[in-house]
């Protein structure tokens, strides 16, 4: 007699990290990028020839996460200032209205521009961009 019983439907397959996320940190509540968005482009090279590094001094690199999301790692002399890091930043995205700069952890706005990279200890470290 037990044809005539009825069946359970067959449970939902779960997919992890299905759907749209949010950045954390974040002050929009615009979802984070998704990998087929196409990003804006960088124009890096521009930048990169006005900052002029003198390869016969200290070098170090620096990774400037965008407000969007996208990644720009840049080589900086240790004498260059928080200035040219913004100038940097500006030139690789001129499109980009008003942003602070800052650093992870410990989480420091990066406000004086006469610092120099060395003064701010910024070599490896990962500088953070929002918007205003």
């Amino acid at each position: 007699q037990q044809r005539w019983r009825r069946l359970a439907p067959p449970p939902k397959k779960v997919v992890p990290f299905e759907g749209g996320g949010q950045r954390l940190g974040s002050t929009s509540s615009d979802p984070a990028p998704s990998a087929s968005s196409p990003a804006p482009s960088i124009d890096t090279a521009a930048a990169t020839t006005v900052l002029a590094i003198d390869p016969s001094q200290p070098q170090v690199s620096i990774q400037v996460r965008l407000h969007d999301g996208t990644r720009l790692v840049a080589k900086f002399n240790e004498s260059h200032t928080v200035g040219d890091l913004r100038t940097f930043v500006r030139l690789s995205r001129p499109q980009t209205g008003a942003f602070s700069l800052s650093t992870t952890f410990p989480k420091e706005e990066l406000a004086d521009d006469a610092k120099t990279v060395k003064e701010a200890n910024l070599g490896g470290a990962v500088v953070v961009q929002k918007l205003l």
